[in-house]
């Protein structure tokens, strides 16, 4: 079970990286395989160009790609639809609404398949150009299958990121 992550975010590059993730019986790989896939996520978040106004929305959508600690499987691709709603601004802040749908599907035995969907919120620095607050609640539906088996997991987490600069 993962408990928790810290991060960096570079003053000036403005990228994130993950420097440690905590958590108990977490297979081998795991640690890593979060971290890949939380730095690409970030470091991929993108605003339009032009100014937003209050009720704007943007959509990204992202493919990842990270690995599955679980042998016979190497890179696996995630698909993750996040939209953010802006709500309100308080300067520097801003404030967004966010959800979030991602896809994940494996090849290879055992298929590894998860659907997920979450809403939370966004705290940006306009002026810094980088998120403060990140929260997040999700619902995940995982499916592991074999010839012989199907099984299938839900799980519900909720994520607070706070970001600091050095």
């Amino acid at each position: 079970m993962i408990e928790g992550f810290a991060g960096l975010i570079d003053r000036e590059t403005k990228k994130m990286k993950l420097v440690s993730v905590a958590g108990q019986s977490l297979p081998p790989g795991a640690k890593d395989a979060m971290a890949k896939m939380l730095d690409d996520a970030w470091n991929r978040l993108q605003f339009p160009a032009r100014p937003l106004k209050i009720g704007d929305v943007h959509t990204q959508r992202q493919k990842a790609l990270f690995d599955i600690p679980m042998p016979g499987h190497e890179t696996t691709a995630a698909t993750m639809v996040t939209t953010y709603t802006l709500k309100k601004i308080v300067t520097p802040l801003a404030f967004f609404d966010v959800r979030t749908d991602c896809e994940i599907a494996s090849e290879g035995l055992p298929s590894v398949s998860a659907a997920c969907s979450g809403t939370g919120s966004l705290q940006f620095d306009v002026q810094e150009r980088i998120p403060r607050e990140y929260l997040l609640s999700m619902d995940m539906t995982l499916e592991v299958a074999t010839p012989e088996t199907r099984n299938s997991v839900k799980s519900r987490w909720t994520t607070t990121i706070e970001y600091m600069t050095r």
